[in-house]
């Protein structure tokens, strides 16, 4: 590769770390959590887009919105784009999909960020 993408890397990683740094991740990616996500994926239809809320993932189909009901953990509504998210939800342990920007996420040995959907 080029020597740009080790500098975008540490950033991206700086960034990661900065906002784990003083704060413990709110929101538990475990089991139930995965099998949310991966009904919820798997349901939507129109376009890539799901939305958290505290009580529920939705996701568009064709002329219907499926809510599956799930304690999410978080503390407001975001949007996210579902191929983003699936890499994430795979290898994270603990996330925080309520802060500004980016979603910061941790797991076994990694740090990351992921982006929202476009435009929310």
């Amino acid at each position: 590769l080029a020597e740009g993408w080790p500098d975008v890397a540490s950033r991206v990683i700086g960034m990661a770390e900065d906002a784990t740094a003083d704060r413990d991740l709110p929101v538990e990616i475990n089991d139930a959590w995965r099998e949310a996500f991966a009904d919820a994926a798997a349901l939507a239809k129109v376009d890539n887009e799901l939305r958290v809320t505290p009580d529920a993932l939705i996701v568009r189909a064709a002329h219907t919105q499926h809510r599956i009901e799930f304690e999410t953990g978080v503390t407001k509504e975001t949007t996210w784009t579902i191929p983003f998210l699936k890499p994430m939800i795979a290898v994270a342990t603990f996330w925080d999909p309520d802060r500004d920007g980016p979603g910061v996420f941790v797991g076994p040995d990694l740090v990351g960020l992921v982006a929202r959907s476009s435009g929310r």
